[in-house]
């Protein structure tokens, strides 16, 4: 709206409202100061005018997400033994995703952190990139690993388990964040399995 046009508006007594559009917040500061008050009767803008940026209302959320204390499992649980295969995986998490949801300023944000992949590494060289969670007893895991020689005193076992996050504003488009890495360790003590000859009685 030019500005001699918003003055002669805001002097005609045969109106009783002005409609105006503008992603300028100060447009409408300017259009309440040539036409006065009794013409203005709501504004509407987005969160973003109010300095709101819906992307990091989500990765604050992300960063706040109740993530699980993660910690190693192992079979068998008190050592492993050269040779022989011991089994691993992550207790504290599933496939399930971790979300969370915060409303304010007219927007719904949901994030969802959901564990897409496990990196191995046992402690004696040998990695497993892009692995899973595996799984505890009885189930059998899908996290083998076979020692070739005994700890001094103990292998550190350590998972990192990746969890992919993705946010959303409403029902909009799902868009994804920087993933998010949670660290698991188990110091497991390896001994040496030794074969004994024992005679016939």
């Amino acid at each position: 709206m030019a500005r001699d046009l918003a003055i002669d508006l805001g002097t005609a007594n045969t109106l009783v409202c002005i409609k105006e559009s503008s992603d300028n917040p100060r447009r409408i500061t300017d259009l309440y100061n040539l036409t006065g008050d009794h013409y203005l009767a709501s504004v509407w803008l987005r969160p973003q005018q109010f300095g709101v940026d819906p992307r990091a209302i989500a990765e604050r959320l992300v960063r706040d997400l109740p993530y699980p204390a993660a910690t190693v499992g192992a079979d068998p649980a008190t050592r492993g033994l050269t040779g022989l295969e011991s089994w691993f995986w992550v207790e504290g998490y599933t496939s399930a995703a971790i979300t969370d949801t915060v409303r304010a300023f007219g927007l719904t944000v949901r994030v969802e952190a959901t564990p897409e992949s496990v990196s191995w590494d046992f402690g004696d060289g040998t990695t497993a990139p892009g692995g899973g969670l595996g799984a505890a007893p009885p189930a059998r895991s899908d996290v083998r690993h076979a020692f070739e020689s005994r700890g001094h005193p103990a292998v550190r076992v350590r998972a990192l388990v990746r969890l992919a996050v993705r946010w959303r504003v409403d029902a909009g488009p799902w868009e994804r964040l920087a993933p998010v890495v949670r660290i698991a360790v188990l110091d497991y003590p390896v001994a040496e399995s030794r074969a004994v000859l024992v005679p016939d009685p």
